[in-house]
């Protein structure tokens, strides 16, 4: 299964946000209290090829209860060759979906949001920008869904959500 921690163990309060939490405090958080949600900050296809999670639904499709899905960024049609993977532009309507999907699953600004995307990046951002919003409780999920690359290079077996044998679905 997946090593249990307390919140107060689990997270790590930063600057400019309410801090990092690891995987297993945020599941068992997101479980506990329903007025707390994961919120994906990865793009569409992020979520089809890495798996999403699932706290309070065995989901089998994209949308699980707990978790909010708005994309940080949009793809705009060109490709980065640093990154081997198409550029994409920030989001600019980025602050106001989430309010939106955030009031649409009955939470507020007070609700607790903890911030996922694939190893943790745009997820701090995210949590920074949120609370200059007027987010109380924006934490970053600590290593994203898949973490950092084994030996082999590798993701989703050293640290993040998936490593953590907590519940996610993929296609």
């Amino acid at each position: 299964q997946f090593r249990k921690t307390t919140m107060a163990d689990a997270s790590k309060p930063q600057e400019g946000f309410a801090g990092d939490v690891q995987p297993s405090a945020v599941y068992e958080a997101v479980k506990a209290d329903s007025s707390a949600f994961i919120l994906d900050v990865r793009l569409e296809e992020e979520r089809i090829f890495e798996g999403w999670v699932t706290v309070r639904s065995e989901a089998s499709s994209l949308d699980d209860e707990s978790t909010i899905c708005v994309p940080w960024a949009i793809l705009d049609g060109k490709y980065d060759e640093r990154k081997w993977m198409p550029a994409n532009t920030l989001n600019s309507n980025f602050v106001e979906d989430v309010k939106a999907a955030v009031a649409a699953k009955g939470g507020s600004e007070e609700s607790p949001i903890y911030i996922l995307c694939r190893t943790g990046g745009r997820a701090t951002k995210a949590a920074k920008l949120l609370t200059e919003a007027g987010f109380t409780k924006a934490y970053n999920v600590e290593k994203g869904m898949v973490g950092d690359p084994d030996e082999n290079h590798h993701r989703g077996k050293v640290n993040g959500w998936r490593a953590s044998g907590l519940p996610w679905r993929s296609l």
